[in-house]
């Protein structure tokens, strides 16, 4: 089994910080996570604003959401392999350049498709 390789270069990062701004300017609302989840508007992973792109085929879908306890990090890691996930160790990597906490602190993680979701309350 080939592993998938997990690089973060300067460039990378500049985007995710590109993205992070992007995503504190245009925070997610109850109500749009609502009509996003009824299929009434597009999922924020269809916005190219709030993703980034990392060597190797890692897809990263990162948002602020306004939730009932506060503001929440939202982020969603995929792979470009059908039937694929990422590796746990890779998506703490990716935690990390987000400045979010691990896995194990998160609100809530869970699998959708080939993605791992986490949500965590920005402190």
């Amino acid at each position: 089994m080939q592993m998938r390789v997990l690089q973060i270069d300067d460039d990378t990062r500049k985007e995710i910080k590109k993205v992070k701004a992007f995503a504190y300017r245009h925070k997610v609302d109850e109500a749009n996570l609502r009509a996003t989840m009824a299929g009434i508007v597009e999922p924020i992973g269809d916005d190219p604003d709030y993703v980034v792109h990392i060597h190797d085929g890692y897809r990263v879908v990162y948002s602020v959401e306004e939730q009932s306890i506060g503001d929440c990090h939202h982020i969603s890691v995929s792979v470009d392999k059908k039937g694929r996930a990422p590796h746990p160790l890779a998506v703490e990597m990716i935690l990390e350049e987000f400045g979010m906490k691990k896995l194990e602190d998160s609100l809530a993680v869970w699998p959708e498709g080939i993605a791992i979701n986490i949500v965590q309350e920005i402190e």
